[in-house]
């Protein structure tokens, strides 16, 4: 009943600083992004060699890449961290939108890895005795890792906030896009009539959209 007699914006102030500390504050999220990634960096380092082998092998050019890819993309994520700039705005119903769709992001990464297993490659490449996975988030999309990566990069970039975080962002989107096409093209030489009954009910990457 008090309040009602509470100028409006006195109110709003109010009540903004009786929320728990952590709301206002984005470094907060960002630390809770660093750890999803920092988990997502250990379960691909420690899953890198339990892997059939390749018929095909990536050259070493193409493996500094992919770590300059990396270093790149992480460097973009968090340059807000050095710089103190941001294009959104640190509001908390936001920064949280962001931290859940990272941390459900890297789940989905880890758990679509996991039950990859020894399928995995880091490049597009077949491996002896490839086997294709249709369990798991693979009953619904056919790339789900790349799904859950995106899910992450585009919660990261909520939270940091920053214009690197998003352009990167979306050009990971178009790079990985075109890195599907790829893939599904060695898949079908792969599973011949297999693959695309599999492709007929599924999608790429977001269920009942793409």
């Amino acid at each position: 009943m008090n309040s009602l007699h509470i100028p409006y914006p006195l109110y709003l102030q109010r009540l903004k600083q009786t929320r728990p500390i952590f709301m206002n504050n984005p470094t907060f999220f960002t630390w809770i992004t660093l750890c999803c990634w920092f988990i997502f960096i250990c379960c691909w380092f420690m899953l890198r060699n339990r892997t059939k082998e390749n018929i095909q092998y990536r050259t070493n050019r193409q493996r500094w890449l992919a770590a300059i890819g990396y270093l790149l993309i992480f460097t973009a994520l968090y340059l807000p961290l050095l710089t103190g700039t941001r294009l959104l705005p640190a509001w908390w119903p936001l920064l949280a939108a962001g931290t859940a769709l990272c941390i459900a992001g890297i789940g989905l990464c880890i758990w679509s890895r996991l039950l990859l297993g020894a399928n995995w490659s880091g490049g597009v490449a077949a491996k002896r005795n490839h086997e294709l996975v249709i369990k798991g988030p693979y009953r619904v999309v056919r790339h789900p890792i790349y799904t859950g990566f995106l899910m992450a990069l585009t919660g990261t970039s909520l939270v940091t906030g920053g214009t690197p975080a998003i352009v990167v962002t979306v050009i990971c989107s178009l790079g990985l896009y075109l890195k599907i096409a790829r893939e599904e093209t060695l898949l079908n030489d792969l599973f011949p009539g297999a693959y695309a009954a599999y492709s007929q009910r599924t999608r790429k990457l977001i269920p009942f959209l793409l």
